[in-house]
């Protein structure tokens, strides 16, 4: 080795406040193994002093006994023939290479092997992590605060007798001076900061990676020696890596350390292919459970959850609440999001509290994101935040900055402590600020992109099964619990639909078919609004006071029935009362006709589809014989066209020519208008022909579009520019926009926006409901222009199906309904029932009941848990009333952290009494209930679960 009286770095700034922070990752890494290399302990006990900087454009003379370390950053910056000059002398150094490991093999310094004393490890990679510390405690203080206080005669004085002693292989008095050194920095930076920042080195893993993962030896995690610092690793695993532990055929030592507590841990994210905007608030709970499920399974217990890839909506963190999580990572890794301005905050949502961490990530894989590390948590202490450094990595990738940061948090805090997930949200600092997240998935848009560069089949026409098939159940569900209610018996999962109409005390009848109506029907709304539903009955209907309008058609009476909200209907003919000799009373005060449905039972109505035209007493629709489209809309108080709507390709400028408009059906129940083209190009290309039915029921406020596009050229492959959807126009381009998701209401100003239910825009006077029946994916183009897509690449669906609505007051539950219609059954006309009911109602109408479910107690009582949610970001007080009164309520609030409490499903919970704890509950949030009403506040978008007992 050659003989050093001085070892200095030539630097890319004029000092060290302006040192560079956004260098690559390869000058970083260059310019940073330049710093600290020269802190190995041959040079500092050669030198007998600390390492110095330079600046590259003014370096001292070169001289023998010198050695320039210069990364690739400083070299523009040299004076002309300055390297040549260096080269010139004989015993001047010039030392260059890509990494730190290069620069040490051109030094060719003797190998010096590590100590080992009381548990500490001592090697020549703690003098690079001090030579590391040192910079960042500089650059701290002199860029947050303009000055230091460092009394660099004393560290250099430490760092030299530990080099010294290195070298005489003296272990005691080599840690004894390098931790006195450690400490002359912390107490420097705790001059400025006395808050330890935080750092969370994470792993992320997949099926593929987890043997690559090098497991911590037992004594890291065990009990040290004085003076050596715990550095915890925590890993990340989703549902597929722990569907993969599941299948070895022996333990996996991932597992084993992880039982043990030598690595923390996340997880509980569902797999990737799951995405929370596209399920029901219902389905997203069950896929979060049975993730927890999958861990449980495996023998750990997940208290932190975490995903790879995807992001969890603010909205369920009251399900994360009562799964038990003590803290959550809502970040998605692989799309990059979900990060916030804070590292560590409060997610509030919906009634529940979870702390979260939002650090924005460090690649500890490139050494860029070290170059100003200390003054970003620096910055974070002065926010007043958590500072928190989150360091995430794949297995077995690394950078020297990041071992270097590991090595020096094993001997000081000075630029934070390592903590194990768990132990970060239950004893670490804990936020007061709080944070309500993101209501939509960043990636939702961005998933039909990749179903359809990965060639898969029917992106759309997918998502719209799956959401009409947990709809429908969710339909099923409710209505067996709401049933449950007003009989005092539970009904079990696989009654049919006689059994369900039994509770009723009717019996159904397998005479009525659509083609042979029966002569009375009994039609179910589950739904916690009012629905108007068309039946047909053997002949002439009675005409009740729930019997909207009714007329003959092809020897049938076509009825229009109201049912009230979560509750039932009976229509029946006129004969069939009579001879049941049932009280039918004056029918003359039954459904008062007058003005225009006077005119209907006369015969003398206007006609529901005349020419272009569809109106009814709500509404009035041209359909436009250019392109046929709707042309206009006009309805409500507020003159002039709300909505106008036509097919449209992508971003593609096209016209349309339409071959036929004609009238297929006019009744007095519906009319409906047909239209049929081609969308053609400019250059006069056919790109696709379509089909477009157009139907309106009288006395409905919604426009039903059935139709069929069959593309004639292939689709292009970004779904999002390339595409055929119905483009819906609105007068104001002022309107608000809110996507229908997990049972609420969210405002969006996205324009890719997921939302299989639908979207509401409301302006000023008026609100528009675009039920799309589960075609998920809109866009919206330019202010007043809203795509609902239709047909993309791959899609092997031609038919599409969707419905407008205007003015309606519940668009949650119309959208629902939509899908889910209320049940008809067909029964025994002299059935002895009132013709009509409510089971259970509940008001304001911003407020919705998405489930009920019963179960018979251990006392013979009926109980049931319902739950309901806000459906608006308005909070107020709601009221819920059943058809049978009340022996006691309470909440089920998941702040215990057990999912069973939330659901309902313990014994335990069922059978539960009335305490002075669960008064005390209840008078805390305001509960309280008399005879049949129960009253309870509810937040913004809240979801509250109540358990009921009914006398």
């Amino acid at each position: 080795m050659s003989s050093f009286n001085e070892c200095l770095v030539l630097i890319p700034s004029s000092t060290l406040e302006d040192f560079p922070s956004d260098a690559s990752a390869s000058d970083a890494r260059e310019l940073l193994a330049a710093w600290t290399v020269l802190w190995h302990p041959s040079l500092v006990a050669a030198t007998g002093q600390n390492p110095t900087w330079y600046r590259a454009d003014s370096p001292p003379e070169p001289q023998t006994g010198r050695l320039f370390a210069v990364p690739t950053l400083s070299r523009p910056r040299l004076p002309e023939g300055f390297e040549l000059k260096c080269h010139g002398i004989d015993g001047c150094v010039w030392l260059s290479g890509n990494n730190r490991s290069e620069m040490l093999a051109s030094l060719d310094l003797d190998p010096l092997p590590p100590l080992v004393k009381d548990g500490r490890t001592l090697g020549i990679e703690d003098f690079f992590a001090f030579g590391y510390l040192f910079l960042q405690v500089q650059i701290m203080t002199r860029r947050l605060r303009y000055t230091s206080n460092l009394d660099e005669i004393y560290v250099q004085k430490r760092i030299v007798a530990a080099a010294n002693a290195f070298l005489a292989q003296d272990a005691e008095l080599a840690i004894d001076s390098l931790h006195e050194a450690f400490d002359a920095l912390a107490e420097e930076r705790d001059h400025y900061f006395s808050t330890d920042p935080s750092l969370v080195d994470l792993t992320l893993l997949t099926p593929g990676t987890v043997a690559n993962l090098e497991l911590p030896p037992t004594s890291e995690t065990a009990s040290h020696s004085v003076g050596v610092l715990p550095t915890p690793r925590n890993v990340l695993m989703d549902a597929e890596v722990l569907a993969f532990l599941s299948q070895q055929e022996t333990s996996s030592p991932l597992l084993e350390a992880v039982r043990a507590k030598q690595l923390g841990f996340a997880t509980g994210g569902p797999p990737a292919e799951v995405c929370f905007d596209t399920l029901s608030f219902r389905d997203c709970e069950q896929s979060l459970l049975s993730a927890q499920n999958a861990a449980s399974a495996l023998g750990i217990r997940p208290m932190v959850y975490g995903r790879l890839s995807g992001s969890t909506p603010s909205d369920l963190t009251r399900v994360l609440v009562s799964l038990g999580y003590r803290g959550m990572i809502p970040i998605d890794f692989t799309g990059g999001s979900g990060f916030g301005d804070e590292s560590k905050v409060i997610r509030r949502e919906a009634g529940a509290e979870l702390e979260a961490l939002t650090a924005r990530p460090i690649d500890a894989n490139n050494d860029a994101a070290f170059l100003a590390l200390a003054p970003r948590l620096g910055e974070m202490i002065d926010s007043g935040e958590i500072a928190t450094g989150l360091l995430a990595h794949w297995p077995g990738e690394s950078c020297d900055s990041y071992l270097d940061l590991r090595r020096i948090a094993s001997w000081s805090l000075a630029l934070g402590k390592f903590w194990m997930l768990d132990a970060y949200f239950t004893e670490g600092e804990h936020p007061y600020h709080h944070s309500s997240g993101k209501a939509q998935c960043s990636e939702a848009a961005d998933r039909l992109t990749a179903r359809i560069a990965a060639q898969q089949t029917d992106p759309l026409s997918r998502v719209v099964a799956g959401t009409q098939s947990s709809i429908l159940a969710h339909r099923d569900q409710v209505l067996r619990g709401v049933l449950s209610i007003a009989s005092g018996k539970p009904i079990p999962v696989d009654a049919t639909v006689s059994d369900l109409a039994k509770h009723l005390g009717v019996c159904t009848t397998s005479n009525g078919s659509r083609e042979t109506p029966s002569s009375a029907v009994l039609v179910l709304n589950p739904w916690s609004a009012a629905q108007r539903h068309v039946v047909s009955l053997r002949s002439t209907a009675y005409a009740d006071e729930h019997v909207f309008s009714h007329a003959i058609e092809k020897g049938r009476d076509v009825v229009s029935l109201d049912i009230p909200a979560c509750g039932f209907a009976i229509a029946r003919t006129a004969a069939s009362m009579a001879n049941a000799k049932l009280n039918v009373g004056d029918q003359s005060s039954g459904a008062k006709a007058t003005g225009w449905l006077q005119s209907v039972f006369r015969g003398k109505s206007k006609r529901i589809a005349d020419g272009m035209l569809l109106q009814n007493e709500f509404m009035e629709a041209t359909i436009d014989v250019k392109s046929g489209g709707i042309q206009g809309v006009y309805s409500g108080s507020t003159r002039g066209n709300r909505l106008s709507m036509r097919l449209v390709c992508g971003d593609q400028e096209t016209s349309i020519r339409c071959d036929k408009v004609f009238v297929s059906q006019c009744t007095p129940s519906v009319g409906i208008i047909q239209s049929s083209g081609a969308i053609i190009s400019l250059d006069g290309t056919p790109l696709a022909n379509f089909t477009l039915t157009y139907a309106l029921a009288r006395g409905g406020r919604l426009i039903r579009v059935d139709g069929e596009v069959t593309p004639l050229v292939p689709q292009g492959p970004d779904p999002w520019k390339n595409y055929i959807a119905t483009r819906v126009a609105f007068s104001e381009d002022t309107g608000t926009t809110r996507a229908i998701l997990r049972d609420k209401l969210h405002r969006t100003s996205s324009r890719r926006i997921v939302a299989p239910l639908g979207l509401v825009i409301e302006e000023a006077e008026r609100q528009t409901l675009i039920a799309s029946s589960g075609l998920a994916f809109h866009r919206r183009v330019q202010d007043r222009f809203i795509d609902t897509l239709v047909m993309v690449a791959g899609e092997s669906v031609h038919r599409f199906s969707l419905q407008y609505g205007f003015d309606v007051s519940q668009p949650l539950e119309i959208a629902k309904s939509v899908i889910a219609p209320p049940v008809v059954l067909p029964i025994e006309s002299d059935s002895k029932i009132s013709p009509r009911g409510w089971l259970l109602h509940v008001a304001p109408k911003d407020t919705s009941l998405i489930d009920v479910a019963t179960r018979l107690r251990n006392d013979g009582r009926l109980a049931a848990r319902v739950r309901l949610v806000r459906t608006r970001s308005t909070g107020g007080t709601t009221t819920i009333r059943f058809c049978r009164n009340l022996r006691w309520v309470t909440t089920l609030l998941p702040e215990d952290g057990n999912m069973h409490k939330a659901t309902g499903e313990s014994d335990q919970i069922w059978n539960q009494d009335d305490t002075d704890e669960t008064t005390t509950a209840n008078k805390k949030l305001g509960l309280s209930f008399d005879a049949d009403t129960v009253k309870v506040p509810l937040s913004g978008h809240q979801i509250l679960d109540l358990l009921v007992v009914l006398e």
